[in-house]
């Protein structure tokens, strides 16, 4: 899953915002990896395992729903599914509706 969310933010970005969004996913790691520590520690929650387990489940439901309203990346479906239409659409999405939709797809084009 996590593989996927750096995957995720490197194609649908900005190609000058691509390794900021990469490095923004390690620093969610690493945040994610604190609270789990912090949380995990025996006069926290360490002692609780079922509450600790539980913990993260709204968050992974807040993301599920979320994932319906996401467009898919502007590579994909300009490279593999071959549909420049739905490639400008996902386009507008992530970079703003002021995006060179024609210098994103010559970029994605050189890859």
């Amino acid at each position: 899953m996590y593989m996927s969310q750096i995957l995720y933010l490197q194609e649908c970005s900005p190609t000058h915002l691509r390794g900021f969004n990469s490095f923004l996913s390690e620093i969610t790691y690493a945040i994610m990896t604190l609270c789990g520590t912090l949380l995990g520690t025996p006069s926290v929650l360490g002692d609780h395992l079922a509450i600790l387990m539980l913990i993260p489940i709204p968050f992974c439901v807040v993301f599920l729903i979320s994932s319906f309203f996401l467009h898919e990346t502007p590579k994909f479906l300009y490279l593999i599914k071959n549909d420049q239409d739905a490639a400008e659409k996902s386009i507008r999405f992530y970079h703003g509706p002021t995006a060179d939709i024609k210098s994103v797809l010559h970029e994605i084009n050189q890859v």
